[in-house]
Parts: C-alpha cells; sequence; structure tokens
C-alpha cells in the first residue's frame, strides 16, 4: 500500500487537505486547507502584489484561535506580526 501511496503522491497531495486546529503547522499559502487547492494556486498573483507575504507562513500567522480551538479569529492586516 505505502508503495501505492508513494506512486501516486501527487493524486493523493490533490484531493487531501490539512486540519487546521492552531494553524501552527498549515502553510497559508502552499498547502490546502480549505477543502479546496492551495491558495497559490487560486489566487497565484496576491503573493506577488503582496512582498511582504512569505510562500511558507502559516494559517496560525493570520488568525488567533480560543484556547479550546473551538473558533478562528481572523487578524486585521495591522494586527499580523512578522
Amino acid at each position: 500500500m505505502w508503495n501505492s501511496a508513494k506512486q501516486h503522491k501527487s493524486l493523493i497531495q490533490q484531493h487531501s487537505f490539512w486540519e487546521i486546529k492552531n494553524g501552527s503547522s498549515a502553510r497559508f499559502w502552499e498547502d490546502s486547507w480549505q477543502h479546496m487547492p492551495a491558495l497559490k494556486h487560486e489566487l497565484s498573483l496576491i503573493p506577488n502584489l503582496m512582498p511582504d507575504m512569505h510562500p511558507f507562513d502559516t494559517v496560525g500567522n493570520f488568525c488567533r484561535t480560543s484556547s479550546n480551538l473551538e473558533y478562528r479569529e481572523w487578524l486585521r492586516a495591522s494586527q499580523i506580526l512578522r
């Protein structure tokens, strides 16, 4: 089974997504984390228009979660720390 999964890695990645939780592992632009393709494929112009965006920023850089992970609050641009 493992050899078959390695052989079809691209197909598996296209149909997989991250479970976000606190957002520290899922990459905002590079990973599929909203049950849709990675944002870099969908919104490819935005990182080029925003030079301070980094391809490996995590989802956690853009939101705050409750301590029990029940909700996620998106940060405003002025709240995002670099």
